[in-house]
């Protein structure tokens, strides 16, 4: 039995104490991917408080949270420490960029405002944002076993097929899974497998893609 560390679910920036960004995960794929792996594997599934969708509770899965791009990044140095990850299944959806601070008639203020709500006197208000670190580019750095794979997640918005390949390569991981906005819908969710920056395979839901995921690690090149 080999343990894989999936991420699910949205970052939550918090402004103060009512008001946050996020964005539109739901934790569907990582649910769909955890209950299949969990069969054979120890989960260790780091999700979203703000998820809509968690897998089956099973022995098989030990159940973390994080909220923030912040909690995100530290709850995964945490579990490197304390355990020996085999695969990491990368698909929470991390913030791009975090709040830093807002101005509110010329007086700046630091985010996130602690014990406090935002009056709605205001007719303007500026929240700047800075930009994040990539979490994946560190996953390798982390973890205590330097034998470990990582499985990336690329979601892109109505992007063309160079586009696509292009933000693909991008991502520093031994497989990435690609998904559109413009391919996902009740009916179907399609998924493109890339290794070394070329397709491989093409899957038309969560559930195809689970036993892929299952097949691959098994008899290719993980477990």
């Amino acid at each position: 039995m080999k343990t894989i560390l999936i991420t699910s679910g949205p970052t939550i920036e918090h402004i103060d104490d009512v008001r946050f960004i996020t964005n539109i995960s739901t934790g569907k794929t990582g649910k769909v991917l955890c209950e299949r792996l969990s069969k054979k594997n120890k989960i260790i599934y780091i999700h979203s408080k703000n998820v809509k969708y968690l897998p089956v509770v099973s022995k098989n899965i030990k159940f973390i949270e994080f909220d923030s791009f912040n909690s995100l990044n530290q709850t995964l140095k945490r579990v490197f420490d304390s355990f020996k990850i085999d695969v990491v299944i990368h698909l929470a959806a991390v913030s791009d960029y975090s709040p830093k601070y807002l101005i509110i008639e010329n007086k700046k203020y630091t985010l996130p405002l602690k014990n406090k709500k935002i009056t709605s006197n205001h007719n303007i208000i500026s929240i700047v944002l800075k930009k994040n670190f990539k979490i994946i580019d560190r996953l390798k750095k982390y973890s205590k076993n330097k034998k470990i794979k990582i499985i990336g997640f690329k979601l892109t918005s109505n992007a063309s097929n160079e586009n696509i390949v292009n933000a693909v390569r991008k991502v520093k991981a031994d497989i990435v899974i690609h998904n559109d906005t413009s391919q996902i819908s009740k009916k179907s969710h399609i998924f493109r497998i890339f290794k070394n920056g070329n397709m491989i395979k093409k899957l038309s839901s969560e559930k195809e893609l689970s036993f892929y995921l299952e097949k691959l690690m098994e008899d290719l090149w993980i477990l």
